[in-house]
């Protein structure tokens, strides 16, 4: 599965949770995003982050910049930035949006930002994603 498909599938599970009144997803996912901006891209919390969005090493190598071609644009940088800072807003932060398009971790992001998050990566899982 793409990065990008693997955020919106992550986001609509988490909506979907919170308008049933489960909001322990979306508190985990934002404590851990909280956690993973504080100590930083080459953190262990970032890459534990960063793995509920992949599923191969090639991309987590992408989302914990390791890949110097796809950090090589500005673009690229701020959206591995927003995808962490976006996620830390919880429904303990600001509740459920009435429309469910303004919120997310792919909020703010560009078409091509979303883009370049899979160019070029496969979206085969393979056996080695999670370490």
């Amino acid at each position: 599965m793409k990065i990008a498909e693997k955020i919106k599938e992550s986001n609509d599970g988490i909506v979907k949770d919170i308008k049933a009144g489960n909001h322990e997803k979306a508190n985990a996912l934002g404590k851990l995003a909280a956690e993973a901006m504080f100590d930083g891209i080459k953190s262990r919390k970032w890459k534990e982050y960063m793995n509920t969005y992949i599923t191969n090493q090639k991309q987590l190598e992408r989302l914990c910049g390791e890949d110097a071609e796809y950090l090589a644009n500005d673009d690229n940088k701020r959206a591995l930035a927003y995808i962490v800072g976006n996620s830390i807003c919880t429904v303990d932060t600001r509740g459920v949006a009435d429309d469910d398009d303004k919120q997310g971790t792919l909020n703010y992001l560009k078409p091509e930002m979303i883009e370049a998050l899979d160019a070029g990566l496969s979206a085969t899982p393979d056996t080695s994603a999670s370490s």
